[in-house]
């Protein structure tokens, strides 16, 4: 299961569909307040996208990727990255802390290496070192634990969180890539 384990402040879209940014807007918003972008030890800034499956992560990464060109560089999700590679899900308490091991490492490696390919660009992230807490099997702090780290510490590598809900509770409805995610619309929630 997924258990919220964010604790910080947050942005929240609850309408993936009400995110528009104009290059003008970003840029005016940045002008009038340089300290909510800018990170003094961290050349790097890197904004996380989080939240439920089928909450809109990817097609928003997608969206800024189109309207910011030159200005941000998105990273893929770390476990879609892993599952499509052969990455076996966990199907047991050990299963399942091999597999958020191997997706912590990862998505600290695309970090860096992205970080050294793209010096100067904002990073978007598709989830963060942080949503592996929310499948441990038994406690966040047992996570962060493992991983020789604190929830603080990780969340301190990211200048944002957007935290964005799951459409599987929407009339709409949830639909899911078979080929990656395996929850259905009553786990998203």
């Amino acid at each position: 299961g997924c258990r919220h384990i964010f604790d910080a402040t947050v942005m929240t879209f609850d309408d993936p569909s009400r995110l528009r940014l104009t290059r003008r807007r970003f840029q005016r918003a940045t002008a009038a307040h340089p300290e909510a972008v800018a990170h003094p030890t961290r050349a790097t800034r890197r904004i996380v996208l989080t939240g439920g499956p089928g909450s809109g992560k990817s097609t928003a990464a997608s969206f800024l990727a189109r309207e910011f060109t030159g200005d941000i560089w998105v990273l893929p999700e770390s476990a879609t990255v892993l599952y499509r590679g052969g990455m076996p899900r966990g199907v047991t308490d050990l299963g399942t802390q091999v597999a958020q091991r191997a997706i912590f490492s990862t998505q600290r490696a695309l970090e860096q290496a992205h970080e050294l390919q793209h010096p100067g660009r904002v990073q978007i992230c598709d989830r963060s070192t942080i949503d592996g807490a929310a499948y441990w099997p038994s406690s966040p702090d047992a996570f962060f634990q493992s991983m020789n780290t604190t929830h603080a510490a990780e969340l301190a590598r990211y200048d944002a969180v957007i935290f964005m809900h799951t459409a599987a509770h929407m009339p709409a409805g949830y639909e899911r890539d078979l080929d990656v995610r395996t929850e259905d619309a009553e786990l998203a929630i």
